[in-house]
């Protein structure tokens, strides 16, 4: 026990050195139209390039950063920067793609994240509908959490995105369109893996399409991985793709290389 408590206090000062050292910054996971093949957007995943560990995915350091009470510099940090690579996506000629981040709960709860987002997305000068904020439906269901559900909706109001990640593994999947101005349902990857030979799976995965369409609201299928699971949801009404297929999380300087891999394999088609 001491030993890990040791090692937890080690993390900790290793994430306030990091963040002086500008060693955290986002990957972009890109999502694509599922009958068009147009980007849409990406997915920002933060990363800790540590200097003795390499990179660090979310998992490995979230905790200790929260233990630390360092979750919300993080987050603060990650937001400005992902506000700012709009303007990278715009020379890329994406000027309508989003970009998607999490948003920490204990930072959901905070009474000025309203505010500071605003204020973010102003100083860069972007619009606040680029940028959306994924929640877990956990977040949703707490009912001592209504600072967190007030901010959700004032985000909303402002014009960002709201969107569920993980669907359909909680509880409250229906309430939660119900309740809640969500624009976006990402199905989580355990209803899309193996799709195309698992007879089990495109019932339960084609009810939750069906349900997010039929809500009104975006419906994003995230872990498709090869041709064959791709080929499954173009027929159906999925509207957009993520995954390793599409392509991997990558740092900012790489989307160049892929937005134009991507647009060669796979140009623009025309909807019937």
């Amino acid at each position: 026990m001491r030993d890990e408590a040791l090692e937890r206090a080690a993390l900790a000062f290793g994430i306030r050195e990091g963040l002086e050292r500008g060693e955290f910054e986002p990957y972009f996971q890109p999502q694509v139209d599922n009958k068009t093949n147009q980007i849409v957007g990406f997915e920002a995943l933060v990363r800790w390039n540590h200097p003795e560990l390499g990179l660090l995915s979310a998992s490995q350091f979230v905790p200790a950063a929260e233990n630390a009470h360092l979750i919300e510099e993080i987050d603060d940090l990650m937001f400005e920067v992902i506000c700012r690579a709009t303007t990278t996506l715009d020379k890329l000629g994406l000027p309508h793609a989003t970009v998607s981040i999490n948003i920490s709960t204990a930072r959901l709860m905070n009474s000025e994240l309203v505010n500071r987002l605003l204020s973010a997305v102003d100083m860069v000068g972007v619009d606040p509908t680029r940028i959306c904020i994924e929640l877990l439906e956990s977040t949703l269901l707490n009912d001592t959490m209504d600072s967190a559900i007030n901010n959700i909706r004032s985000l909303a109001e402002a014009g960002f995105g709201i969107e569920l990640d993980d669907f359909g593994t909680g509880h409250a999947a229906i309430s939660s369109l119900r309740n809640f101005p969500i624009s976006r349902i990402k199905i989580d990857r355990t209803f899309v893996s193996g799709i195309d030979v698992d007879t089990s799976l495109p019932a339960v995965t084609e009810t939750l399409i069906d349900l997010g369409n039929n809500f009104g609201v975006k419906v994003l299928v995230e872990g498709v991985e090869n041709n064959a699971e791709r080929k499954f949801f173009e027929n159906t009404m999925c509207d957009q793709i993520q995954g390793y297929f599409v392509g991997r999380p990558m740092p900012l300087g790489e989307l160049s290389v892929w937005v134009q891999d991507w647009r060669e394999a796979y140009p623009l088609a025309k909807v019937a």
